[in-house]
């Protein structure tokens, strides 16, 4: 019995996130995901800078495409 009251509790207290909040989420990781894409391949640019176009339009597309 105190297990199902532990397991009730705790999921009371838990916090509770809305559809809203969960879309932000998921947008707010999927820009740092692009960013830091974008970072770490303007770092290598000035060696590759054929291959640093193509990454990062492929990156961009994986990215955005994702649910």
């Amino acid at each position: 019995m105190t297990a199902i009251e532990y397991r009730i509790t705790r999921r009371l207290l838990q916090p509770q996130q809305s559809a809203d909040a969960q879309a932000t989420t998921q947008f707010a990781e999927r820009l740092i995901a692009i960013l830091g894409a974008v970072g770490g391949l303007l770092l290598c640019g000035s060696l590759f800078p054929e291959l640093v176009i193509a990454a990062l339009a492929g990156s961009l597309v994986w990215a955005l495409a994702g649910n």
